[in-house]
């Protein structure tokens, strides 16, 4: 299956889309491009739809991770969807890449939760 990449916006929050395998090739890469491109703008709540995801190795856990610092930094807001007790979610919880991107079952509870407001940094 190919990988797939599309952003949407609902409400405030940018939304990832991706679909099929998040692992070391050229189509990861293009994903960890978009994602880095949007968390590197300050003050951005993103979330990462990993639901249509089939697999993902180290390669696509270390985008994640980059992604979750750069967010840090910019004062940006993440969150990701898997679907629950998928390959996906165990590889997630195994790295424990939860505690720096906290993981949501579905979108609609995802942006339920996800923060009203974001703390300006400076």
């Amino acid at each position: 299956m190919d990988s797939k990449v599309a952003t949407r916006t609902v409400g405030d929050v940018v939304v990832v889309d991706h679909v099929g395998r998040i692992v070391w090739d050229r189509p990861a890469n293009r994903f960890g491009a978009v994602l880095h491109r949007i968390v590197d703008e300050p003050r951005r709540k993103v979330l990462i739809n990993l639901a249509r995801t089939t697999a993902i190795d180290a390669f696509g856990i270390g985008k994640l991770a980059k992604a979750g610092g750069i967010s840090v930094k910019t004062g940006s807001a993440c969150g990701m969807i898997v679907r629950p007790r998928s390959s996906v979610d165990r590889l997630v919880r195994l790295t424990e890449m939860h505690r720096i991107i906290p993981v949501y079952f579905s979108e609609e509870e995802a942006l339920e939760q996800f923060p009203a407001t974001l703390a300006l940094r400076e």
